[in-house]
């Protein structure tokens, strides 16, 4: 009987508890005395989480992004110039968690961002912003002046350098970034002739020889990794190819076309006295050559004679040679065991830029930053 009892208690507590939910069940999907209506939730949609706004330097735009809210249908954008001031619906109906603003204000950018449930908004969230700088405007290049020669469908051009009387060596523009070669300065005069615009590129080189040496690749990069002995091969299958007789320039024909000629006005750097307006070197070239003509000219129109690669020269090398040199048209000393190069490279410091620096190396060697330009 105890069992028996206990089981009949337990059976009413059940029949209970049934009927108890059964009452919340009912109560429950009505509302406002509708009985039978269907069921009715209340939702609570935060202010999105997050935020955040990116901006993009190279496509020039804002990407606006935040997390997800629960229960939202889309989300709002606003935008303002100003914290405080109001802000303007930028866009709605977003059904991502994320915008772009391809459109930003100049200067500040600040934005809030509402989630959207059955058409009401949440609270905006925190304020984001980014400041806009619009990229400076990019100016052509000036066309490369000088006189046109074509071969093989590649077309260069060498710029006429008027004859005159210079004083070669290490002037006064140099300071002290001087070494006893440079010495002592000399007057130099010159004939007329002509000097590449440009160092000789990779292009041309190819156009002339068939195949490119260079350690760094480009159509307009200047050829590099040639030897002076290389130079002459490539000359002379020039000269044949265009009835002409290009050379390389001798040393004093290098400098005064450095310095500018007869236009001189008297920069340390080809063209400047701010190697960076002019020159690819190694604080600027991140550790590699650029293309010709990328930097400023000098006063004659001629690009890269400070930076980029070496130049080789005609000459050979000899230390004291300013001590006993001609005047007139000097091409060097008779003989030697280097040959002169000129310029400085993308891989050397301000000082080998000067225009009366002098460098020298074998006639065999080559270099990554071994380069050359034409004389006529």
């Amino acid at each position: 009987m105890i069992k028996k009892n206990n089981c009949i208690s337990v059976v009413c507590k059940m029949a209970v508890l049934v009927f108890a939910l059964c009452s919340c069940s009912s109560s429950s999907s009505s509302k406002d005395g509708d009985e039978g209506g269907a069921e009715e939730y209340e939702y609570s949609i935060s202010a999105p989480a997050n935020v955040r706004a990116e901006m993009d330097n190279i496509d020039f735009i804002v990407k606006v992004s935040w997390d997800a809210v629960p229960y939202a249908d889309s989300y709002m954008v606003c935008r303002s110039d100003n914290a405080s001031s109001a802000f303007v619906q930028m866009a709605d109906g977003v059904v991502s968690t994320s915008w772009t603003d391809s459109s930003p204000l100049v200067g500040n950018n600040y934005y809030v961002v509402y989630a959207v449930r059955d058409g009401q908004r949440s609270e905006a969230s925190a304020v984001v912003s980014v400041t806009y700088t619009p990229p400076s405007p990019i100016t052509p290049p000036s066309p490369i002046s000088g006189t046109p020669y074509t071969v093989n469908g590649v077309t260069f051009k060498m710029v006429k350098v008027s004859g005159g009387t210079f004083k070669m060596g290490a002037n006064d523009e140099q300071d002290s970034d001087v070494e006893s070669d440079e010495k002592p300065v000399h007057d130099v005069t010159l004939s007329d002739y002509y000097i590449g615009a440009t160092e000789v590129t990779q292009e041309l080189w190819v156009a002339v020889m068939g195949s490119n040496p260079s350690y760094n690749k480009g159509d307009n990069l200047p050829v590099d990794n040639v030897s002076w002995d290389d130079c002459q091969e490539f000359i002379k299958k020039l000269n044949s190819l265009t009835d002409m007789t290009f050379r390389l320039p001798t040393e004093a024909e290098w400098e005064y076309a450095a310095r500018g000629g007869s236009e001189s006005k008297g920069y340390k750097y080809s063209g400047s006295n701010t190697i960076g307006d002019v020159a690819w070197y190694i604080d600027n070239s991140e550790g590699k050559p650029h293309g010709v003509a990328t930097k400023s000219p000098n006063e004659l129109g001629i690009y890269d004679m400070s930076g980029n690669v070496w130049e080789w020269c005609q000459d050979w090398y000899d230390h004291y040679y300013y001590s006993s040199s001609t005047q007139t048209n000097p091409t060097g000393p008779s003989s030697g065991s280097y040959r002169v190069r000129r310029g400085g490279t993308w891989y050397y410091n301000a000082m080998y830029s000067r225009v009366s620096k002098r460098s020298n190396f074998g006639p065999s060697g080559r270099g990554i930053d071994y380069g050359l330009r034409l004389a006529l």
